[in-house]
């Protein structure tokens, strides 16, 4: 099952918020898939600060994803 942990408000990931949040849920997963196949078609290795828009940088670093 997908889950979803706001990991500045829970670190511990013991509070799944997917059914209040499904349209992030969503998008990040539709961002995902899209970066593995352009990642994939282009034979390289991810490199998401360069393939992730601002925002979308931004709300994986607040759900703690990245630095």
């Amino acid at each position: 099952p997908d889950e979803l942990f706001d990991l500045e408000a829970d670190y511990t990931e013991t509070r799944n918020v997917i059914e209040e949040h499904p349209d992030v849920a969503q998008r990040m997963k539709r961002d995902l898939f899209a970066l593995v196949h352009r990642s994939e078609q282009a034979g390289s290795g991810l490199d998401v600060r360069r393939d992730l828009s601002p925002e979308r940088r931004e709300e994986l670093r607040g759900l703690g994803y990245l630095e």
